[in-house]
């Protein structure tokens, strides 16, 4: 059985070149070609990480817009070789290289998001809460970040349009990156 055609308006790539799950969600959508071909995950001697989207090296017509009225699909799931820091900053990253060269639109599938167990900082302002926070919920976080806002704010800016993620149980998440991302937030 042969996947179905892909349409050429949707282009998946993983952040990390060999991830089984983005394989499956580009097939899934029927992208014949392999992700790895699609974006090379170029690395600097100083270690600075540079995506690159693979385009027609002979092609000076459509330099900056080879991903013009696209959506790229960045999927991001956990490695046992790779931090989630690193791979949140290729994230970053590959969003913003998918914007600059045209993307109309960038998808972000993470499973499961990353920072959303740091859904509550210090303040009661930082992290809504189904209920009142109380100085002991308050104190667990006191020292800390609102991570889970920052990753938030950084990934709309890098140029991700929407966020789809599976099962989240953090209220203060879900109701945060709803907001951020205007209501393109799908919490499966």
């Amino acid at each position: 059985m042969s996947a179905p055609s892909v349409s050429p308006k949707v282009l998946v790539v993983g952040n990390s070149s060999d991830d089984p799950f983005a394989i499956d969600v580009a097939f899934g959508v029927g992208q014949t070609e392999d992700i790895a071909d699609l974006i090379s995950m170029k690395t600097f001697a100083n270690s600075e990480f540079c995506p690159r989207f693979i385009s027609d090296e002979q092609d000076f017509t459509r330099i900056g817009r080879q991903l013009e009225g696209r959506t790229v699909v960045i999927v991001s799931t956990s490695s046992r070789s790779v931090s989630r820091q690193t791979l949140a900053m290729r994230t970053l990253l590959m969003s913003r290289a998918a914007k600059e060269n045209g993307a109309a639109e960038v998808v972000l599938v993470e499973p499961d998001l990353y920072y959303s167990a740091q859904d509550r900082g210090p303040h009661p302002d930082l992290g809504e809460t189904a209920s009142d926070r109380d100085p002991e919920d308050l104190k667990k976080f006191d020292g800390q970040p609102f991570t889970a806002r920052l990753y938030a704010q950084m990934l709309k800016l890098a140029g991700v349009d929407r966020v789809l993620t599976v099962h989240n149980h953090s209220y203060a998440v879900q109701r945060m990156f709803r907001e951020i991302f205007e209501g393109e937030f799908y919490n499966l």
